[in-house]
């Protein structure tokens, strides 16, 4: 958003006519001056349109940032659970197969001390 200067540049003309330049090089002067004046200075009005605009733009970027890392977490807590229940499984597996183990070990010291 881009407002327009205030510069007067029959007033700035007439300043530097009073000062000697022949009128229409003072003329020519104040025009140039004018047109760069208005073309790169930033006024308070573009300044407070660009921080609405980052402001917008950050809060867009915070929004999409927040979702990507609750979609991440829920990522994890499902490979979580997952792996949960593939622990459980492998565990109680182990144990049936300890627990054989011990019978059998047990067993065979019975038959050994019993003979």
């Amino acid at each position: 958003m881009k407002m327009p200067l205030q510069f007067d540049t029959l007033a700035d003309a007439n300043k530097l006519t009073d000062a000697g330049l022949p009128r229409q090089q003072a003329e020519a002067h104040a025009t140039a001056l004018g047109d760069a004046l208005s073309k790169t200075v930033v006024l308070p009005g573009d300044l407070l349109a660009m921080k609405q605009e980052l402001l917008v733009k950050i809060d867009s970027v915070r929004n999409e940032l927040l979702a990507k890392i609750d979609s991440v977490r829920n990522e994890l807590l499902g490979k979580i659970a997952e792996l949960d229940i593939k622990f459980s499984e492998q565990i109680k597996q182990l144990r049936w197969m300890i627990g054989l183990s011990i019978t059998l070990n047990l067993a065979i010291l019975v038959k050994l001390l019993v003979v």
